[in-house]
């Protein structure tokens, strides 16, 4: 049970992180961030990743596996939501920016829980499967995304992501 909780999140996180991409490659969206825009806004992603990389660890320590994740989950959940509010390429920064604070802590989270539930010997069969859910989740958002884009169109996409994640961090919470 606790090893899906972490293989999920790291699916989730991967289609938060790409659903952005792909909702911005043609359509509304599209229109509102010029060519040049792109990078920057990638860039912002990968900032706010590498700076929540090297004190995220320590967040989790300290708060413990399932408040850390917990507060993880939501931020990088409220983070992904938000990008249905944005209405220029500086939102969508700001907001990239804070989606790669709040996914980082995931990998810390996962490792700390597989450290918690599972014995020595088992704990690199469990990192691996949760850690398959990047490659899942990678495979996931392509299909997933772009028909909640052309169905519901791209802020309606944000939204119904970002959904599961709050489903998650209920689950998650009361288990």
């Amino acid at each position: 049970v606790m090893l899906s909780f972490a293989l999920v999140a790291t699916i989730l996180n991967y289609v938060d992180r790409l659903a952005f991409n792909y909702l911005s490659a043609k359509g509304a969206l599209r229109e509102l961030i010029p060519d040049d825009t792109f990078g920057y806004i990638g860039t912002a992603f990968f900032i706010g990743y590498m700076f929540s990389n090297l004190v995220s660890g320590f967040i989790i320590d300290k708060l413990g596996t399932r408040l850390g994740y917990s507060l993880c989950m939501a931020f990088w959940t409220t983070a992904s939501l938000l990008q249905a509010l944005a209405r220029l390429p500086f939102h969508f920064g700001i907001i990239r920016g804070l989606l790669g604070i709040g996914e980082a802590g995931n990998w810390p989270a996962a490792i700390k829980l597989t450290g918690e539930w599972f014995s020595p010997e088992e704990r690199s069969t469990a990192t691996g499967i949760f850690n398959s859910g990047a490659a899942l989740g990678a495979l996931i958002a392509p299909p997933l995304v772009v028909w909640l884009g052309t169905s519901f169109g791209w802020q309606a996409a944000f939204i119904l992501i970002g959904i599961w994640g709050y489903v998650w961090l209920a689950i998650f919470w009361f288990t």
